[in-house]
């Protein structure tokens, strides 16, 4: 019993470069969500003159 009912079927070759396209973001895309942000109201620390090491030549 056919209904008349019919699906697309992609060629194998635009099924592979859509999966490279899918891959290559889920790989550039996660490193960078993962990345911590700096809070707003926080600055770079400063420097500190007594953690320096002083060694003689």
């Amino acid at each position: 019993m056919v209904l008349g009912l019919e699906i697309p079927i992609l060629p194998h070759k635009a099924i592979e470069v859509f999966f490279r396209i899918l891959l290559f973001l889920l790989l550039c895309v996660t490193p960078g969500l993962s990345q911590k942000t700096q809070p707003e109201g926080s600055s770079l620390p400063k420097y500190d003159l007594h953690t320096e090491t002083k060694t003689k030549e």
